[in-house]
């Protein structure tokens, strides 16, 4: 009972952290009971397109959209500068497109990188949901019904229920005390004959959480299961389940189950054991095992951890104090006098030494590695090439690019390859908000292989996006 308790409060408990050069970030909640989540890669397949776009459109009149400077826009590639609106989307850019909140109606909308308003600014609330490479979903509440909308204003879900969840590839929808599921595709997949429903695991699995039971996992067809926790790694495929038993010989089970349900990979830690541990997808291929610092529920490790790959069955010898996924697919080992970096397929393609060092940080979507000596830091790259040359106070990932505040207390950022985006100087922090060019900074996001950034120019209740 105690462990059902300890998986219910850590379910409820919210992680928060401050980051980067000062910058404060904002979030917009669609509902108390709406989930945030990471969306992760579905179908790209369309259905049969239908006439369900929405009847009432907005557009947005040429005074309100400003040409940008002819100096700006020698420094950015393009942008907008709208009046009117203010930055609403909670700090993260979905692929080029923001929510915006009037400044007159208090109503929210979708704008493109361009300006324009792909979803009119009508509604009382909207949160980003699914999404794919090129295109994106979003929540939306109008007079007390959810509906779910794309970014060509084309209906996904119709505006007459009562609650929607997203999960990372399914929606949870709520109707007159009944529920389904319903793809990003806008398919109803699954009418489910239960009530109450939190949220829906990939395909496989249902999720219900109440004060009297604890959190309990069912399958699509409603059938209680004897796991203790479900988790889906949607770029995997793979599901990770954990299971307790009251039998000494098989007091703690891991499992690995793939989009079949079938095991792909499986650990068992027994009472007699003298140390215990866990496994997680890093990809189709390649998992990684770690011992853990407790012997029940244990959600974090202290080494060692080890690459195995999936096709060979086959463990890689080299232990490593931590292991975590990189960009373009890789996987970086972290050893106590250096790193290594493995494709998906288990080839080691990267290897250099560090010394001395405090700590480590990396992004899963940069090749950057940004490593601290003392209260500074330095970057490096994949072979271990120091880019820049020289110390820096704070660091912080956006993506593939590195936001970095040099010795003199000056903010800018790079790409990948050390190239300086945006000068330092460029960005300054006033009373811990970051500006740029004398404007607030909103949001900043790696789209597409550029950095946008979204500034606010409060007293003339203007808009800016900087593209770089």
């Amino acid at each position: 009972m105690k462990k059902r308790i300890l998986v219910l409060i850590l379910a409820l408990t919210i992680p928060f952290s401050v980051m980067g050069c000062g910058r404060k970030e904002e979030k917009v909640s669609i509902s108390d009971s709406v989930e945030a989540t990471d969306s992760g890669s579905v179908e790209k397949e369309q259905t049969e397109e239908v006439d369900n776009s929405l009847e009432s459109t907005e557009t947005v009149s040429d005074e309100n959209i400003e040409e940008m400077p002819e100096a700006e826009m020698e420094n950015n590639m393009a942008g907008f500068s709208i009046s009117g609106y203010t930055y609403e989307s909670g700090g993260a850019a979905a692929n080029g497109y923001y929510i915006v909140e009037s400044s007159k109606s208090s109503l929210y909308g979708l704008v493109d990188a361009e300006g324009n308003f792909v979803i009119p600014a009508e509604y009382d609330e909207m949160e980003f949901a699914g999404r794919t490479e090129d295109r994106i979903e979003v929540i939306v509440k109008m007079e007390g019904k959810y509906g779910v909308y794309d970014n060509k204003n084309q209906k996904v879900i119709p505006m007459e229920y009562d609650l929607i969840r997203t999960g990372k590839i399914n929606y949870l929808v709520t109707k007159d005390k009944t529920q389904s599921v319903w793809d990003f595709n806008g398919n109803c997949i699954k009418e489910l004959n239960d009530y109450g429903y939190d949220s829906v695991i990939g395909d496989l699995y249902l999720k219900k959480i109440s004060l009297s039971e604890g959190i309990r996992y069912f399958d699509m067809n409603e059938n209680i299961t004897d796991a203790d926790s479900i988790e889906y790694n949607s770029e995997t495929g793979i599901y990770n389940i954990l299971k307790y038993s009251e039998d000494p010989e098989q007091q703690e089970t891991y499992q690995l189950i793939d989009e079949n349900g079938e095991i792909v990979y499986e650990v068992t830690n027994r009472e007699s054991d003298e140390k215990a541990y866990i496994i997680s997808s890093l990809s189709k291929n390649m998992i990684k095992i770690a011992r853990s610092v407790f012997f029940y529920n244990s959600l974090y490790t202290d080494g060692p951890a080890y690459f195995y790959n999936l096709k060979e069955q086959k463990q890689i010898d080299t232990s490593y104090t931590s292991i975590y996924g990189i960009a373009n697919h890789e996987f970086l080992g972290k050893r106590e006098d250096g790193i290594d970096i493995y494709d998906e397929d288990g080839n080691k393609i990267h290897s250099f030494d560090l010394s001395d060092y405090e700590s480590i940080q990396y992004e899963y979507d940069s090749s950057l590695i940004v490593v601290q000596y003392g209260e500074t830091w330095r970057v490096y790259d994949e072979d271990g090439n120091d880019l820049m040359g020289e110390r820096f106070q704070d660091v912080r990932f956006i993506g593939e690019f590195l936001e970095l505040k040099n010795m003199d207390g000056e903010c800018g950022v790079i790409d990948e390859k050390g190239n300086v985006v945006i000068p330092f100087g460029d960005l300054y922090e006033v009373d811990y908000d970051e500006t740029y060019q004398g404007e607030e900074i909103k949001a900043m996001s790696a789209v597409a292989g550029k950095l946008y950034v979204v500034t606010e120019k409060t007293r003339d209740d203007l808009l800016n996006l900087h593209i770089f």
